[in-house]
């Protein structure tokens, strides 16, 4: 079922309105009642109209079938509806029908189409810029590295070497066959790792290469008088 019905804000005044239950009642009718005249099998239902039955109504409104007979027989002789009972089901006509569910309905479907177009392409243009955003390029001399547009020019503009790390990596991946997640973020933590060593004071390494020379002849030393 889809669609929807109108209720005008009058029907605060309604003599029903403060009845709980006879107002579920009522509005179910109005959500089930035909918009245009139909058939379902060989039984005409007019517009206004619905087939129905006291069982459907106690499952869509959660009412009990004595909730539901006592807010009928209020519909019914306030005017509001008239029935025609079986002992099957009940075709149930709302009287003012079409004072409560203008002709406009038509009018209105159109403008939520037209709301729902504009909706549709506002998140088309969206998801385009989103897709353009994040769309990689192939870089690199195997075109093996993929860089979105951003990445490329952060990439540029942080290192003046920028290509040669594009091309490093492009290599490795040819080779090793290597594969990540992110290409920008592993061109990021290579030349972080090389700037760790490119930092480091050259006597550190000496000094240690000393350390361990001296530890390995200290270790014969003690050999010899085991």
């Amino acid at each position: 079922m889809d669609g929807y019905i109108m209720l005008y804000k009058k029907m605060a005044e309604w003599q029903w309105y403060k009845d709980g239950n006879t107002l579920r009642v009522f509005i179910d009718l109005l959500l089930d009642a035909n918009f245009e005249d139909s058939k379902r099998g060989l039984i005409d239902i007019k517009r206004g109209q619905c087939l129905t039955s006291l069982n459907r109504i106690q499952e869509r409104t959660g009412l009990t079938c004595k909730q539901i007979r006592t807010s009928l027989i209020k519909l019914e002789k306030s005017g509001e509806i008239g029935k025609q009972v079986t002992n099957r089901y009940s075709i149930i006509t709302i009287n003012k029908y079409n004072d409560y569910q203008k002709q406009g309905k038509q009018r209105a479907s159109k403008g939520q189409a037209k709301g729902n177009i504009k909706e549709y392409k506002e998140e088309k243009e969206i998801n385009n810029i989103k897709e353009k955003i994040n769309k990689k390029e192939k870089y690199g001399q195997f075109a093996n590295v993929l860089l979105t547009d951003d990445e490329y020019q952060k990439l540029k503009e942080r290192f003046i070497d920028y290509q040669e790390k594009i091309e490093n990596l492009s290599y490795y991946i040819k080779s090793k066959g290597d594969k990540y997640k992110s290409h920008y973020g592993t061109i990021l933590n290579w030349a972080r790792k090389d700037n760790i060593q490119n930092k480091l004071p050259e006597w550190f390494n000496k000094d240690i290469k000393q350390d361990k020379e001296g530890l390995e002849e200290l270790d014969k030393i003690l050999e010899e008088f085991k």
